[in-house]
């Protein structure tokens, strides 16, 4: 038999596309899409009402040790703890990293990493998105999605097998005419090579 939660439920998500979780509620009315404030096991962040707990018609089973606080006014939502606790855990993981800079939404709703390195911040996003269970965002130091190089043209690389030089590239067509050692040339697409 499943123990009956003492409190209102209401369901939330962490983030846009997150699962819908069910938690108690310290309080009884809530707003439909409100941001509220979360108390976790992991410390406090803001959480997303998708159902309030007047809405709730069946019974729920909520988190073990989540409890929702309370609605986050706007100038809250900008100051406090979620967003704060969650820029604390996003430096202490990148002290380590050089080159890579992080910012964090005002409701602490996701994560922006500032690198341009795409490698490292790929993987540092990764790691990172999975440890604070937050979307990670990855641009480079201008502010910009990191864009893979385009070959250039008569450039030597290696495709496949074989060495060959690069001739022309159509970004608009997505592809790159390659020629081989035998003077041979065939077009292959853009996106095999970036």
């Amino acid at each position: 038999m499943t123990d009956l939660p003492l409190r209102p439920v209401a369901g939330i998500r962490l983030q846009p596309s997150g699962p819908l979780l069910w938690v108690e509620c310290a309080v009884s009315e809530l707003q439909p899409g409100s941001l509220s404030l979360l108390h976790t096991p992991g410390g406090d962040r803001s959480a997303r009402v998708m159902v309030a707990p007047q809405h709730v018609l069946t019974m729920a089973s909520p988190l073990s040790g989540h409890l929702l606080l309370h609605e986050l006014s706007e100038d809250e939502a900008l100051t406090v703890e979620p967003a704060a606790a969650l820029r604390d855990r996003v430096e202490e993981y990148l002290r380590a990293l050089h080159g890579v800079r992080a910012s964090v939404a005002p409701d602490g709703s996701r994560v922006t990493l500032l690198a341009d390195t795409p490698e490292l911040a790929g993987r540092v996003a990764g790691e990172l998105s999975a440890a604070l269970e937050v979307p990670v965002v990855v641009r480079n130091h201008s502010d910009r999605l990191p864009e893979p190089p385009l070959p250039e043209l008569m450039q030597e690389i290696t495709y496949g097998d074989k060495r060959v030089t690069v001739v022309r590239i159509s970004v608009f067509r997505g592809t790159v005419t390659l020629r081989d050692a035998s003077g041979e040339t065939f077009d292959v697409p853009l996106s095999e090579l970036v």
